[in-house]
Protein backbone atom coordinates (compact mmCIF):
# COMPACT_ATOMS: atom_id res chain seq x y z
CA UNK A 1 0.00 0.00 0.00
CA UNK A 2 1.33 3.72 -0.89
CA UNK A 3 1.14 5.98 2.48
CA UNK A 4 2.63 9.24 3.49
CA UNK A 5 1.78 10.91 0.43
CA UNK A 6 0.87 14.63 0.79
CA UNK A 7 1.19 15.58 -3.07
CA UNK A 8 0.42 14.03 -6.76
CA UNK A 9 1.47 15.16 -9.78
CA UNK A 10 0.32 14.18 -13.19
CA UNK A 11 2.36 13.39 -16.41
CA UNK A 12 0.29 14.38 -19.30
CA UNK A 13 0.55 12.37 -22.33
CA UNK A 14 -0.91 8.92 -22.26
CA UNK A 15 -1.68 9.58 -18.02
CA UNK A 16 -4.30 12.30 -18.57
CA UNK A 17 -5.01 11.87 -21.97
CA UNK A 18 -4.87 9.33 -24.66
CA UNK A 19 -2.46 11.11 -26.93
CA UNK A 20 1.13 8.88 -27.37
CA UNK A 21 -0.14 7.94 -30.52
CA UNK A 22 -0.04 11.11 -32.22
CA UNK A 23 3.73 11.49 -32.06
CA UNK A 24 4.28 8.48 -33.79
CA UNK A 25 1.65 9.40 -36.23
CA UNK A 26 3.56 12.79 -35.96
CA UNK A 27 7.52 10.94 -36.60
CA UNK A 28 6.14 8.03 -39.21
CA UNK A 29 4.91 10.55 -41.33
CA UNK A 30 8.33 12.82 -41.52
CA UNK A 31 10.34 9.45 -41.78
CA UNK A 32 8.53 8.32 -44.31
CA UNK A 33 8.51 11.72 -46.39
CA UNK A 34 11.88 11.82 -46.10
CA UNK A 35 12.10 8.00 -47.70
CA UNK A 36 13.54 6.67 -44.32
CA UNK A 37 12.34 3.47 -42.30
CA UNK A 38 9.85 4.05 -39.82
CA UNK A 39 11.41 1.14 -37.35
CA UNK A 40 14.50 3.16 -36.58
CA UNK A 41 12.92 4.72 -33.81
CA UNK A 42 11.10 2.52 -31.23
CA UNK A 43 8.19 4.11 -28.77
CA UNK A 44 9.60 4.23 -25.76
CA UNK A 45 12.11 6.80 -27.34
CA UNK A 46 9.14 8.95 -28.14
CA UNK A 47 7.00 8.82 -24.66
CA UNK A 48 7.48 11.19 -22.17
CA UNK A 49 10.29 13.32 -23.10
CA UNK A 50 10.63 16.99 -25.16
CA UNK A 51 10.58 17.92 -28.95
CA UNK A 52 13.83 18.74 -28.32
CA UNK A 53 15.07 15.22 -27.12
CA UNK A 54 12.94 13.03 -29.79
CA UNK A 55 14.59 16.00 -31.93
CA UNK A 56 17.95 14.72 -31.25
CA UNK A 57 17.17 11.47 -31.30
CA UNK A 58 15.89 11.64 -34.62
CA UNK A 59 18.97 13.45 -36.12
CA UNK A 60 21.19 11.41 -34.65
CA UNK A 61 20.06 8.44 -36.55
CA UNK A 62 19.03 10.58 -39.36
CA UNK A 63 21.48 13.61 -40.21
CA UNK A 64 19.63 14.03 -43.21
CA UNK A 65 16.86 15.37 -41.64
CA UNK A 66 18.49 18.46 -40.27
CA UNK A 67 16.74 21.31 -41.41
CA UNK A 68 13.15 19.28 -41.40
CA UNK A 69 13.26 18.26 -37.38
CA UNK A 70 13.78 20.90 -35.07
CA UNK A 71 11.67 20.98 -31.66
CA UNK A 72 9.46 24.01 -33.29
CA UNK A 73 8.47 21.70 -35.86
CA UNK A 74 7.94 18.74 -34.44
CA UNK A 75 5.85 20.85 -31.84
CA UNK A 76 3.84 22.44 -34.58
CA UNK A 77 2.89 19.64 -35.89
CA UNK A 78 2.36 17.48 -32.90
CA UNK A 79 -0.12 20.20 -31.90
CA UNK A 80 -1.77 20.66 -35.10
CA UNK A 81 -2.49 16.71 -34.61
CA UNK A 82 -3.76 17.42 -31.45
CA UNK A 83 -6.29 20.22 -32.58
CA UNK A 84 -7.68 18.34 -35.60
CA UNK A 85 -8.82 15.03 -33.51
CA UNK A 86 -8.57 16.01 -29.66
CA UNK A 87 -7.75 13.14 -27.18
CA UNK A 88 -10.27 11.31 -24.81
CA UNK A 89 -9.12 11.15 -21.43
CA UNK A 90 -7.53 8.54 -20.25
CA UNK A 91 -11.13 6.19 -18.34
CA UNK A 92 -11.87 7.35 -15.40
CA UNK A 93 -9.18 10.21 -14.81
CA UNK A 94 -11.95 12.83 -14.36
CA UNK A 95 -13.66 11.03 -11.85
CA UNK A 96 -9.96 10.17 -10.00
CA UNK A 97 -9.38 13.76 -10.28
CA UNK A 98 -11.94 14.98 -8.91
CA UNK A 99 -11.67 12.07 -6.05
CA UNK A 100 -7.64 13.44 -5.63
CA UNK A 101 -8.92 17.07 -4.84
CA UNK A 102 -11.89 15.95 -2.66
CA UNK A 103 -9.14 14.43 -0.47
CA UNK A 104 -7.81 17.67 0.50
CA UNK A 105 -4.28 16.78 -2.00
CA UNK A 106 -2.65 19.10 -4.20
CA UNK A 107 -1.98 18.27 -7.79
CA UNK A 108 0.30 19.18 -10.12
CA UNK A 109 0.81 18.67 -14.09
CA UNK A 110 4.61 17.95 -15.06
CA UNK A 111 4.55 17.82 -18.93
CA UNK A 112 7.07 17.13 -21.58
CA UNK A 113 4.52 18.78 -23.81
CA UNK A 114 4.90 22.63 -24.30
CA UNK A 115 3.04 25.33 -22.37
CA UNK A 116 0.16 25.59 -25.74
CA UNK A 117 -0.61 22.02 -25.57
CA UNK A 118 -1.17 21.98 -21.37
CA UNK A 119 -3.59 24.91 -22.44
CA UNK A 120 -5.26 22.96 -24.76
CA UNK A 121 -5.88 20.53 -22.17
CA UNK A 122 -6.36 22.99 -19.32
CA UNK A 123 -9.27 24.34 -20.89
CA UNK A 124 -10.96 21.30 -21.61
CA UNK A 125 -14.00 20.00 -19.32
CA UNK A 126 -12.69 17.92 -16.05
CA UNK A 127 -9.47 19.74 -16.20
CA UNK A 128 -10.43 23.24 -15.67
CA UNK A 129 -8.71 24.55 -12.53
CA UNK A 130 -7.99 20.40 -11.20
CA UNK A 131 -3.99 21.75 -11.24
CA UNK A 132 -2.25 23.84 -8.52
CA UNK A 133 0.72 23.64 -10.55
CA UNK A 134 1.56 23.42 -13.65
CA UNK A 135 5.49 22.56 -15.11
CA UNK A 136 5.51 22.21 -18.97
CA UNK A 137 8.99 21.69 -21.42
CA UNK A 138 9.00 25.76 -21.28
CA UNK A 139 10.34 25.70 -17.96
CA UNK A 140 12.94 23.45 -17.82
CA UNK A 141 16.29 22.71 -19.02
CA UNK A 142 16.68 18.91 -19.07
CA UNK A 143 14.41 16.46 -20.06
CA UNK A 144 13.01 13.53 -18.67
CA UNK A 145 14.42 11.27 -17.64
CA UNK A 146 15.82 14.31 -15.75
CA UNK A 147 14.32 14.29 -12.62
CA UNK A 148 14.29 18.67 -12.77
CA UNK A 149 10.55 18.80 -13.91
CA UNK A 150 9.61 16.78 -11.14
CA UNK A 151 11.34 18.71 -8.48
CA UNK A 152 10.13 22.01 -9.98
CA UNK A 153 6.55 20.35 -9.55
CA UNK A 154 6.87 19.49 -6.22
CA UNK A 155 8.79 23.04 -5.36
CA UNK A 156 6.02 24.76 -6.57
CA UNK A 157 3.56 22.78 -4.72
CA UNK A 158 5.07 23.31 -1.49
CA UNK A 159 5.57 19.64 -0.35
CA UNK A 160 8.98 17.64 -0.05
CA UNK A 161 9.57 15.06 -3.24
CA UNK A 162 9.31 12.22 -0.98
CA UNK A 163 5.94 12.81 -0.09
CA UNK A 164 4.94 13.24 -4.16
CA UNK A 165 3.34 10.49 -5.71
CA UNK A 166 3.79 10.59 -9.53
CA UNK A 167 1.55 9.24 -11.91
CA UNK A 168 3.24 8.16 -15.54
CA UNK A 169 3.00 6.41 -18.00
CA UNK A 170 6.07 6.42 -19.86
CA UNK A 171 9.46 4.81 -18.51
CA UNK A 172 11.71 8.05 -18.84
CA UNK A 173 8.89 9.54 -16.71
CA UNK A 174 8.88 6.45 -14.12
CA UNK A 175 12.76 6.50 -14.28
CA UNK A 176 13.03 11.08 -13.32
CA UNK A 177 9.89 10.42 -10.86
CA UNK A 178 12.35 7.91 -9.36
CA UNK A 179 15.47 9.53 -9.83
CA UNK A 180 13.68 12.62 -7.56
CA UNK A 181 13.45 10.12 -4.68
CA UNK A 182 9.16 9.88 -5.82
CA UNK A 183 7.39 7.22 -5.97
CA UNK A 184 4.89 6.68 -8.55
CA UNK A 185 1.96 4.94 -10.18
CA UNK A 186 2.66 3.29 -13.72
CA UNK A 187 -0.41 3.98 -16.31
CA UNK A 188 -0.20 1.13 -18.69
CA UNK A 189 -2.95 1.89 -21.06
CA UNK A 190 -0.73 2.64 -23.99
CA UNK A 191 2.52 2.14 -21.99
CA UNK A 192 5.71 0.53 -24.60
CA UNK A 193 6.84 -1.39 -22.02
CA UNK A 194 4.74 -2.61 -19.37
CA UNK A 195 6.69 -4.50 -17.48
CA UNK A 196 9.65 -2.58 -17.31
CA UNK A 197 6.81 -0.02 -15.81
CA UNK A 198 5.47 -2.21 -13.52
CA UNK A 199 9.32 -2.94 -12.43
CA UNK A 200 9.66 0.98 -12.03
CA UNK A 201 6.37 1.82 -10.14
CA UNK A 202 5.00 1.21 -6.53
CA UNK A 203 2.03 0.29 -8.70
CA UNK A 204 0.82 0.17 -11.87
CA UNK A 205 -2.73 0.21 -13.20
CA UNK A 206 -4.00 0.17 -17.10
CA UNK A 207 -6.47 2.69 -16.05
CA UNK A 208 -8.20 4.96 -13.28
CA UNK A 209 -10.82 2.57 -12.90
CA UNK A 210 -8.48 0.02 -11.63
CA UNK A 211 -8.14 2.02 -7.99
CA UNK A 212 -10.05 0.89 -5.46
CA UNK A 213 -13.00 3.59 -3.76
CA UNK A 214 -11.12 5.44 -1.20
CA UNK A 215 -7.67 5.11 -2.62
CA UNK A 216 -6.29 9.05 -2.77
CA UNK A 217 -7.95 9.07 0.98
CA UNK A 218 -5.70 6.88 2.27
CA UNK A 219 -2.73 7.97 0.69
CA UNK A 220 -2.42 10.54 3.41
CA UNK A 221 -2.28 7.76 6.07
CA UNK A 222 1.00 6.77 8.09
Amino acid sequence: MIRDVDALVFDMDGTLVDSEHLTRVLVDDLLRDAGLPTDSVDDTELHGVTWAQIAATLLDRHPSLQGRCTPELLHRGWHALWCGSPPVPVPGVVDALKAAKAAGLPLALATSSNGESARSLLDREGFVDVFDAVVTADDIQRSKPDPEIFLLAAERLGIAPARTLVFEDSLAGLRGAKAAGMRSVAVLLRSAAPEQARDLSARAIVDYRDLEPGFFEALRSA
